[in-house]
C-alpha cells in the first residue's frame, strides 16, 4: 500500500516551532482546511522550508481521496484516510482514528480547535451527506445529516464568524458551530455537469460557488447576490485576501471578477489546480503542461517559468512568456525614448473613419494616429 509521506512531512517542517501542543487554542490554525483557509487562497502567513527533508512518515495510510491535510495551531495534522479521519501529532505519532463514510475531502478546523469532516454515503439511494464535528481529543461532538439527495459533498470551510459551510452537487449549507442548520441555498437554474465547486468566502462574508459555466455569489444570510455566466467547465473559485477579487477556471480560461460580479479580465491558460493568491493580490497558476505563471491583480504578467524540456506549449502560456519578456526587455526602451514607434499616417478627428480604413489595410510598419 502506498504511504502518505511527502505532504505530511513537508507541512510539519513548514510549521515546526510555531506552537506547542495545548488543550487551549490561542491562535487560528496555520492551515485550516482545503487550500489553507476559507478563501481557498492557497497561501499561508508562515514561511516555507528552505531545505525540506522528511522528518517522519506513517505506513498504512492510503490517501484515496487525494486531498491535502489540515494542520491545527498545536501542530496536529488531520487527514482523511478514505473511510476514516486520522489525527497525527507533530512528531508523527497517531493520536486517534475515527470512522467516517466515504468522500468529503479535506477536513476543516475551527477557531476553537473543533475538526469538521464531511461524509457522503454515495451507495444509498438517494445519497446522503453528513457533517461531523470532533473535539481535538477525538470525541464526536455532533453529527448533522442532510436529508436530501446530495450527491458528492465538498470539504467544508469555517467562515469568518465561525459558521461552517458545505456544498454538494446541488446546494450550499450553512451550519452553526453547535450543529444547527442555519440556511440552504440552491441556484434558480439546475446545475449541470458535476455539480457545485466551493464554497470560498470573501473578506465581507460573501460565499462564492461555481458550476458548469456559472459563478454565483451568496450573501452570509443565504440569499443570492448575483450569478455570472461564462464558458463551459468549472473549478474551485479562489478569493484574494487583498482585494476580494474572485478567480475561477472555466475550461481553458482563467477569469477574474470583482466582488460585485464585474468581469475584470481573463487569460487563456489551462490550470492543473486552482490558482494561489498572496497577501498583495498577486496570482500564481500552474498549467497542465508544467508552466508556472504569475499575474498581477489587474491581469498583467509578472513572470513565467517552464519546467522540463517541453517542446510544445499552449498558445496562452507562450503568450504569457512572451509578454513577460517584452515587458522586461523591451518596454523600458520606449519609456526612455531610445526606441520610437514610427507614424505611418496621421488623421484629424473628423476623419476617424478614414483612419480605421487605413488601419485595416495591410503592409504597415508603425502606427496610425488620430489627432483631436
Amino acid at each position: 500500500m502506498p504511504r502518505l509521506v511527502v505532504a505530511l512531512a513537508v507541512v510539519h517542517l513548514t510549521l515546526a516551532g510555531l506552537a506547542k501542543p495545548s488543550t487551549a487554542v490561542t491562535q487560528p490554525p496555520p492551515w485550516g482546511g482545503f487550500r489553507g483557509n476559507a478563501a481557498r487562497s492557497g497561501s499561508s502567513a508562515y514561511p516555507g522550508p528552505t531545505a525540506p527533508s522528511v522528518l517522519w512518515h506513517i505506513d498504512g495510510l492510503v490517501d484515496s481521496s487525494s486531498e491535502e491535510p489540515a494542520v491545527a495551531a498545536d501542530g496536529t495534522v488531520y487527514v482523511r484516510n478514505y473511510h476514516e479521519l486520522v489525527a497525527i501529532s507533530s512528531s508523527g505519532g497517531i493520536r486517534w482514528r475515527r470512522p467516517v463514510e466515504t468522500g468529503g475531502g479535506t477536513p476543516a478546523i475551527g477557531p476553537d480547535g473543533t475538526i469538521y469532516a464531511v461524509s457522503s454515503k454515495l451507495a444509498d439511494t438517494p445519497s446522503r451527506t453528513n457533517l461531523l464535528a470532533f473535539s481535538p481529543d477525538g470525541h464526536r461532538k455532533w453529527r448533522l445529516g442532510f436529508k436530501r439527495d446530495t450527491g458528492f459533498a465538498q470539504g467544508p470551510i469555517v467562515g469568518n464568524r465561525g459558521d461552517i459551510y458545505v456544498s454538494d452537487n446541488h446546494r450550499v449549507y450553512a451550519i452553526s458551530p453547535r450543529g444547527a442548520l442555519r440556511w440552504t441555498w440552491e441556484p434558480d437554474e439546475p446545475v449541470e455537469g458535476l455539480g457545485l465547486y466551493g464554497p470560498a468566502q470573501g473578506p465581507d462574508g460573501t460565499l462564492y460557488v461555481s458550476a458548469a459555466g456559472v459563478l454565483c455569489a451568496v450573501k452570509p444570510t443565504g440569499s443570492e447576490a448575483w450569478c455570472r455566466k461564462a464558458t463551459a467547465g468549472a473549478a474551485f473559485p479562489v478569493v484574494s485576501p487583498a482585494d476580494g477579487h474572485i478567480y475561477v477556471s472555466f475550461g481553458r480560461r482563467m477569469v477574474a471578477f470583482d466582488s460585485g460580479g464585474r468581469h475584470l479580465w481573463g487569460r487563456s491558460v489551462y490550470l492543473a489546480s486552482p490558482p494561489a493568491v498572496d497577501s498583495e493580490g498577486n496570482v500564481v497558476v500552474v498549467s497542465g503542461s508544467g508552466a508556472v505563471i504569475s499575474y498581477t491583480a489587474d491581469g498583467r504578467v509578472r513572470w513565467a517559468r517552464f519546467r522540463g524540456a517541453r517542446t510544445e506549449r499552449p498558445a496562452g502560456e507562450l503568450t504569457a512568456s512572451l509578454l513577460a519578456r517584452v515587458e522586461k526587455q523591451l518596454l523600458g526602451h520606449f519609456a526612455d525614448h531610445r526606441l520610437k514607434v514610427p507614424i505611418v499616417e496621421a488623421f484629424p478627428l473628423a476623419q476617424v473613419n478614414e483612419a480605421y480604413d487605413r488601419f485595416a489595410v495591410g503592409g504597415k510598419f508603425g502606427k496610425i494616429v488620430v489627432n483631436p
